[in-house]
């Protein structure tokens, strides 16, 4: 439980990229694998990088979302 606890801690678009990956890779060579976490990791790097955009330009800055 404590553990599951911790994991629950992380952003969950990191775990369920991860989970995504791991479950995708299962057949694929270590090339394939590699290519396939790079490939659902970037997804979720592109997303923050939206995210850091918006704040840069004041959205979420204060607790003030939405304007």
């Amino acid at each position: 439980e404590a553990l599951a606890a911790e994991l629950a801690a992380f952003p969950q678009a990191c775990l369920l990229s991860d989970r995504r990956s791991v479950h995708d890779q299962w057949n694929l060579s270590l090339d394939g694998a590699l290519a396939n976490e790079f490939y659902h990791g970037s997804e979720v790097i592109e997303a923050a990088r939206a995210g850091a955009a918006r704040f840069v330009a004041g959205a979420g800055r204060h607790g003030r979302f939405g304007d």
